[in-house]
């Protein structure tokens, strides 16, 4: 039975995950919380803020959970955490299609349009995620540096993100990104949150008052 996260299911969800699946690394470097307490935070206030948590708990003893969170803008959700991974247990693959789909009807359920997930390329989750009708947008790779940099002037083109670039940015991305990819990625809500004050991040390169490239910045707990 595959139900909302409880208080009483704190044990359970700690339990399992350290044994679960590492869903987009990026968060995970950033400094992704504790799965045990997003899920209760997410409980408590009424998913202001934490994870939307679905746990299941079966007769024949194999507990899981999957776990998602609001995507930067609000508009959809993100699958962070599946519980066991699919290495765990012969049985995982089967109920990781149960846990995404009770996860589509609960993103559907609440009017969420959108439901991702970013993995690494691994062929055993990919596969499981297609089964469950996800389709493969994109590929990223995830690149961390721990050295530290002298500080050095900015080279000729480069410079902070301005309010009054938002426009051109748009453009930008409907240029360079493929059609499919920026369709599901960047929605009319997108860029309107993107627009606002916190649209003056990053840095870009512009050449002849074009923006040929964009970096965005994003700040870590740790």
């Amino acid at each position: 039975m595959i139900r909302p996260f409880g208080l009483q299911d704190a044990p359970r969800v700690r339990s399992l995950q350290t044994r679960g699946a590492l869903f987009d690394l990026r968060r995970h470097l950033l400094g992704s919380p504790d799965p045990t307490y997003a899920a209760m935070a997410g409980l408590v206030s009424g998913y202001r803020i934490g994870a939307r948590t679905l746990v299941s708990a079966t007769a024949d003893g194999l507990d899981a959970f999957v776990q998602a969170f609001p995507d930067e803008c609000g508009v959809g959700w993100e699958v962070t955490h599946i519980s066991p991974a699919l290495d765990q247990d012969e049985r995982a693959s089967a109920l990781w299609q149960d846990l995404l789909g009770a996860a589509v009807s609960a993103a559907a359920a609440q009017r969420i349009p959108r439901l991702c997930a970013r993995v690494p390329q691994e062929d055993a989750v990919v596969q499981t995620l297609r089964r469950c009708g996800f389709a493969m947008l994109g590929c990223e790779e995830v690149f961390v540096c721990h050295g530290r940099h002298a500080e050095a002037p900015l080279p000729a083109g480069l410079r902070p993100v301005q309010e009054q670039d938002a426009f051109a940015l748009g453009q930008f991305r409907r240029r360079v990104m493929p059609p499919l990819l920026y369709q599901a990625r960047w929605s009319g809500m997108e860029e309107a949150c993107l627009s606002g004050p916190d649209a003056a991040r990053g840095m870009v390169w512009v050449e002849e008052g074009t923006i040929v490239a964009h970096l965005t910045l994003q700040s870590a707990r740790r």
